[in-house]
């Protein structure tokens, strides 16, 4: 192991995980998904003045070494739409910050600066499992990872994303509030990537989830729909977005995707 991911590691911590964890979905830079509308990302702009990059910068800088954390995140919520190689170096380095609202800002931003050399770094926190009580830290930072991923276009992370969106539609994982927002940038990164082999995986969640016989005794409790629930409400407009990104194609439910995927979409290498 480097001496990157020794630091890395030791960085996410078990109480800067936790703190990650308490996190609510809101608190990403773009703010929660706009009803009826997939696909909607931040609007990014390079920054072509060099005296407005080193203002940036140098903010940025001051802001890191003092102890106010809200200066901290306005020198870093401008660098989510705003890109220059040289705001990469720090904030790699606050992707491990102590607090978790700042190390979601630095990796939201990191997605906005067109650099793939920053993929290691980003797919290591989408790796990294660690648990207090059964329950994963650092599932906030884990999405906001998984999304910038997406939008760098690095589509190697693929296995290590569908692994963990499958893991959180498991009872009780779901259950939790980190489920919805990694479920969403699972589905996010999906289509930004264009990746094939997510489409059976997005196609059974077109629909809204139900019990197939809601007379049945066999069904789980109402706990259990209010949660599936919640994780596909939060991923729903991504998931139509996700799917026409990739097949060029929209149809309104589960079962006119799937017959389509039976009769075409299987023969175009779509798994």
């Amino acid at each position: 192991m480097g001496l990157a991911s020794r630091l890395l590691i030791r960085s996410l911590g078990a109480a800067a995980l936790a703190a990650l964890s308490s996190l609510a979905p809101s608190a990403r830079a773009e703010g929660p998904a706009e009803a009826g509308k997939g696909g909607v990302f931040p609007a990014v702009a390079e920054v072509t003045k060099e005296d407005e990059a080193k203002a940036l910068l140098q903010e940025l800088q001051n802001a890191a070494n003092g102890a106010d954390e809200k200066r901290l995140l306005a020198a870093l919520r401008p660098l989510v739409g705003k890109r220059h190689r040289t705001f990469v170096a720090d904030l790699k380095k606050l992707a491990a910050h102590k607090s978790g609202e700042v190390a979601v800002a630095a990796v939201e931003a990191l997605g906005s600066q067109g650099d793939k050399g920053v993929a290691p770094l980003l797919s290591r926190i989408v790796a990294l499992e660690v648990r207090e009580r059964g329950i994963l830290l650092g599932g906030t930072l884990k999405a906001a990872a998984i999304e910038a991923l997406g939008r760098l276009g690095v589509a190697g992370s693929f296995d290590a994303v569908k692994r963990l969106a499958e893991a959180m539609l498991r009872d009780p994982e779901m259950r939790n509030r980190y489920a919805p927002p990694i479920l969403r940038a699972s589905v996010r990164y999906f289509g930004l990537t264009k990746e094939k082999r997510a489409v059976s995986f997005l196609i059974e969640h077109v629909d809204e989830p139900k019990p197939a016989d809601p007379s049945s005794g066999t069904n789980p409790p109402e706990s259990y729909w209010k949660a599936r629930h919640e994780c596909w409400g939060a991923m729903r407009w991504d998931v139509g977005w996700a799917l026409k990104e990739i097949t060029g194609k929209e149809f309104e439910t589960t079962r006119r995707w799937t017959r389509w995927f039976d009769e075409e979409g299987k023969k175009q290498g779509m798994k």
